[in-house]
């Protein structure tokens, strides 16, 4: 592989990676929320929340820049992140 090859292979991974991270985050935002609600801690919930949010807005942002096999990998767990959030109210 050339080195350029290899450079664009290992951004493609790291931009993979940083979306697989933002979906944890998300989910763990939105556990979060859920917690500081159910203890009536509006302002923590509310926070919480819009974390969830800035992860989903990240992932939208980002995504259509990996190849499609990873996109739709990174749709699924998308998709399960908007899902969590849905719930919240």
């Amino acid at each position: 592989m050339t080195d350029f090859a290899e450079l664009i292979e290992r951004s493609i991974q790291n931009l993979a990676n940083f979306l697989n991270t933002e979906a944890d985050l998300g989910t763990t935002f939105v556990r979060s929320a859920k917690y500081y609600q159910q203890e009536g801690n509006i302002e923590h919930y509310e926070i919480s929340k819009l974390n969830a949010l800035t992860a989903l807005e990240a992932i939208d942002h980002y995504k259509v820049q990996l190849p499609q096999n990873l996109r739709m990998e990174i749709e699924t767990r998308r998709s399960e992140l908007a899902q969590a959030i849905s719930t919240l109210k």
